[in-house]
């Protein structure tokens, strides 16, 4: 309970600490940005996706799973079987990614309701919590433009044990998602964050695969049923 109440202390606390850096970072953000990288290295995975809506035809009124790495290796379709589903999660991506091949991974799909998982790539890369929270906001614009009032699931950026010298970073990402979030009334912020660390605030080695990164089967079973009640509330 304490340990909670402290949690839920800083992520009250913490905005307001960090809303003077947000200003100066907006205020300098030409200058100051990380280069994101060269979107092109995923033509040939985002091909594939065109390749097969054109051969099926894309999938229409699904919830629509979009991201990196851990959305691409969760098999969705049996995490979820009462539900109607597409995965459009393409290994590596960043947000920017994410924007740039919208109209490929986003726009075709007609979705009841988005679940998205990215930024942590971004942060590993040097992306300031700031600017990760920039680009998703001009995902979220463009999906507003497209889908007026769909629902959008953010899945908190989890403490993986190899990037774990990076959380207090990735943490902070996530409560300056998560605050944003709380201001627009679609779009909810889900914590498949927390439900991994141990009672000394320490990833459990369980939930994630030997590499330290990408989630195992444990990991995806702790996802689903963090993440079901979200997708099946009227």
């Amino acid at each position: 309970m304490l340990k909670q109440s402290i949690r839920q202390l800083r992520d009250r606390l913490l905005p307001l600490l960090l809303s003077p850096i947000l200003i100066c970072t907006q205020a300098r953000s030409l200058n100051a940005q990380a280069t994101p990288p060269d979107p092109q290295r995923f033509k040939q995975a985002i091909e594939k996706f065109v390749q097969w809506d054109r051969k099926h035809g894309p999938p229409q009124n699904a919830i629509l799973f979009v991201g990196s790495s851990s959305i691409t290796l969760w098999n969705t379709a049996h995490f979820f079987p009462t539900l109607a589903v597409v995965n459009r999660g393409f290994g590596g991506s960043h947000i920017t990614d994410v924007n740039y091949y919208y109209k490929q991974v986003v726009k075709p799909y007609n979705p009841q309701k988005i679940v998205f998982y990215a930024g942590e790539n971004d942060v590993a890369s040097g992306r300031s919590s700031e600017e990760v929270l920039q680009d998703f906001q001009l995902f979220i614009t463009n999906v507003e433009q497209d889908f007026p009032g769909i629902p959008v699931f953010y899945l908190a950026i989890k403490p993986s044990p190899l990037r774990w010298n990076l959380w207090s970073k990735l943490d902070q990402t996530n409560i300056l998602i998560k605050h944003w979030i709380e201001t627009k009334p679609n779009l909810h912020y889900v914590d498949t964050a927390s439900v991994f660390l141990n009672g000394s605030e320490q990833p459990r080695a369980i939930f994630f695969q030997k590499d330290g990164l990408h989630l195992s089967e444990q990991g995806y079973a702790i996802w689903q049923k963090v993440l079901l009640p979200y997708l099946t509330k009227e």
